[in-house]
């Protein structure tokens, strides 16, 4: 039994560990990309002074070190941060996207194991 739960151990710490590298990867290609996410949100006419308080209010003034361990720490917490589009928790945006999600994909699965059993 020890040995058991040692080998589901070992699979959850390299599951989280796998979670952790993936979320940092995407953080850091992201933050290579060209612009923010607040040349998006500010328009022309707002002006300097708008861009700055944006970048303030998303955490984007940060250096990226502290922008990288305040997401990593709040990843092991459960908070995904808020979304900028929707203006609400990233867990939230995805909680409501789920069921779609899980219903689309359970009916692909369906088509496709019976399709497979069909033709052999």
């Amino acid at each position: 039994m020890s040995r058991l739960l040692a080998r589901l151990a070992a699979r959850l710490a390299g599951g989280a560990l796998l979670v952790v590298a993936a979320w940092t990867l995407t953080f850091l290609l992201l933050q290579a990309a060209p612009g923010d996410a607040v040349d998006h949100l500010v328009r022309p006419e707002m002006g300097p002074e708008a861009r700055a308080r944006l970048l303030a209010v998303w955490g984007l003034d940060r250096p990226l070190g502290a922008r990288l361990l305040a997401g990593l720490a709040g990843l092991l917490r459960g908070d995904l941060g808020v979304s900028i589009t929707w203006h609400e928790p990233v867990a939230r945006v995805i909680a409501r996207a789920l069921p779609a999600t899980l219903a689309l994909t359970g009916t692909t699965l369906a088509f496709l194991v019976a399709a497979g059993v069909a033709t052999g």
